[in-house]
């Protein structure tokens, strides 16, 4: 869309907005104030929410990575005990580290590090993904662990602790994406994972994702693949002039109202409970997706 285009359809929603507003106001003492207001308050960020998000929110279209030591004098001092933990925890899982990264305002009001590790006997990937919210000081926002398989055919499986709201559509198989929550254990979480491979992907050849380029995998699987799969669902578009990536209004409107209660709540109890779904199969020795 074009950017007069899109400054005026924001002034004209931001017009109504203030249009309504005023004759919620002008009515109040004929419908009943309270009520009135509690409507108002309610409803606004259903409407004032994606108008936000559609201005505001923007993906950069190559993220920079820049390598560094999540124990150096450059690491918040909040990430340094978080890296240390879940290090070891990998490496006794024999899990070694690859590369450490860090993505400035890869996304508006944040940054990002992505911690990348592979078992060369099973060619698995681990990542430790963390959002740093950069709005005041630096602070976690969202911390989670991902495993990865990938095989000759296609076929990927990948399995996370992710506890954040998802806002996008899941992707389709040959991707076989699940995030299990209250699995905060990394060592749990792996053998779910190997009992998700199992499944899904049973007899087929493992492959070797990161090969010689760590960057390309990191680029590959935490920012080209997820971007191009959000405009294929239309909540994004491509600004190739800004080099960043733009929410549409259908992206602006769902992923704002699946972030508002009780929206979220609602959705973050689903995926528990299909996750811990999934949790009893393996418990009771039956097949995990």
């Amino acid at each position: 869309m074009n950017r007069i285009v899109e400054k005026v359809v924001n002034g004209v929603l931001l017009a109504v907005v203030a249009y309504f507003a005023i004759g919620v106001l002008r009515n109040m003492a004929s419908t009943g104030g309270v009520v009135a207001i509690f409507a108002a308050l309610s409803l606004f960020p259903f409407v004032l929410g994606p108008v936000l998000i559609h201005q505001t929110q923007r993906i950069s279209l190559k993220p920079a990575l820049f390598p560094f030591d999540p124990d150096g004098p450059e690491s918040p001092e909040e990430l340094q005990s978080h890296f240390d933990a879940t290090a070891a925890e990998l490496g006794r899982l024999e899990f070694s580290p690859e590369r450490y990264y860090r993505t400035r305002r890869a996304a508006t009001n944040a940054d990002g590090s992505v911690l990348l590790f592979r078992n060369v006997k099973t060619w698995e990937t681990a990542r430790v993904l963390t959002a740093v919210g950069v709005s005041n000081t630096a602070r976690i926002v969202t911390s989670f662990v991902v495993f990865g398989s990938e095989f000759a055919d296609g076929t990927e499986v990948v399995t996370s602790n992710r506890a954040s709201a998802r806002i996008y559509p899941p992707r389709k198989p040959p991707y076989h994406g699940r995030a299990f929550p209250q699995v905060r254990e990394v060592d749990r979480l792996l053998v779910v994972h190997r009992a998700r491979v199992e499944n899904l992907a049973a007899g087929r050849i493992a492959v070797d994702q990161v090969g010689v380029d760590p960057d390309g995998y990191i680029r590959r699987v935490d920012f080209e693949v997820p971007s191009a799969h959000h405009v294929a669902c239309g909540y994004s578009y491509v600004d190739e002039m800004a080099g960043v990536q733009r929410m549409t209004w259908k992206g602006a409107i769902l992923s704002t109202w699946k972030l508002l209660p009780p929206i979220k709540q609602i959705r973050l109890a689903w995926e528990r409970l299909m996750a811990a779904r999934q949790l009893s199969n393996l418990k009771g020795g039956l097949p995990v997706g």
